[in-house]
């Protein structure tokens, strides 16, 4: 019967724990034969554990030298590769395939290579949270003192001063809403009942977002970022093709995707990132305000991420350039 390679090291160890068992309960007079016995039993065990460890880690892959341009595609994902403690210069991550399975899984729902190409794909072309969160963010950067006087409001205050800005503008973000709303919606609503929902939702999600921008602008303006820089940015698609260099790379390291299509999935993001933006520091703003409304979340955690890429000399951002060689 054929055995595949993958099975010995685990044959190698039921067959010693066998083995071991035997020897004690079959021990004859003849102590160097029992002895003889456990010691190779006991190395067939430990062998097959090794084994196993080694095929499943990456502990002993020879160091990568990766071409500049291929680090620079991953440079773009650096945000979540330097909070991971993962190098720009290497493609492989450690761990078990179990581990980053269980990881890709939790954090993005993938669980096979189409969802790994599915995913990966949207996100070099920026069209995972990209066109909420550019609605949303402009939407906001136009009515910002507006939308802080209504969150600070009763509701008494607003029903008798009530709000009149346009969420016709809001289109992405209003379907957006409608198909969270209807996901989630255990009974039977009217058409009115159901768009009165849906833009209570909206407001909600544009408050907390609101919130969570106020607080990334005054984090990036600690940072040295100037109002007039950051006023500056038009998109914060960064958020969606920072993502997609971390996805694709975990996903072939998990072995959804060969490294070849995740190589092109991060240098369709990087092309696409060095039409949009001017530099590394605008992009990580653009990532930063990106990640404030479409994940609503305060930044301040990564401050110290922030800062190393910005300004360390071990920093990716200063190992390559932002636009192409």
């Amino acid at each position: 019967m054929f055995i595949s390679l993958e099975r010995v090291p685990y044959l190698m160890i039921f067959l010693g724990i066998i083995g071991i068992i035997a020897a004690f309960v079959y021990s004859r007079d003849d102590v160097g034969d029992t002895i003889f016995m456990l010691v190779f039993c006991s190395l067939c065990v430990i062998g097959g554990i090794v084994w196993i460890v080694i095929s499943k880690k990456n502990l002993f892959r020879p160091p990568e030298h990766l071409p500049k341009e291929r680090v620079r595609y991953q440079t773009f994902a650096a945000v979540l590769h330097v909070l991971n403690g993962d190098s720009c210069q290497t493609f492989w991550v450690p761990g078990t395939k179990k581990d980053l399975w269980a990881l890709l899984y939790q954090t993005w729902g993938i669980a096979d290579t189409f969802e790994a190409i599915r995913t990966a794909r949207y996100l070099s072309m920026a069209e995972g949270h990209t066109p909420y969160a550019d609605e949303v963010f402009d939407f906001i950067k136009k009515n910002e003192e507006e939308l802080l006087a209504t969150i600070n409001k009763s509701d008494d205050e607003i029903d008798s001063d009530p709000i009149t800005l346009d969420l016709s503008i809001l289109e992405a973000a209003f379907r957006d809403t409608a198909e969270r709303v209807s996901a989630e919606l255990t009974e039977n609503l009217t058409d009115d009942e159901f768009f009165e929902l849906v833009v209570q939702n909206l407001f909600t999600r544009i408050g907390a977002g609101l919130q969570c921008y106020v607080s990334a602008k005054k984090t990036l303006i600690d940072l040295g970022y100037t109002e007039e820089a950051l006023s500056a940015i038009t998109s914060v698609a960064a958020w969606d093709y920072g993502r997609c260099g971390f996805v694709a790379r975990y996903s072939a390291n998990a072995g959804y995707l060969s490294e070849d299509e995740a190589w092109a999935f991060m240098k369709g993001a990087a092309t696409n990132a060095s039409r949009v933006y001017s530099s590394w520091h605008e992009y990580m703003a653009a990532y930063i305000l990106g990640r404030a409304i479409a994940f609503e979340d305060d930044s301040s955690e990564l401050y110290r991420t922030m800062k190393f890429l910005l300004f360390d000399e071990e920093s990716p951002y200063r190992a390559v350039p932002f636009k192409d060689f």
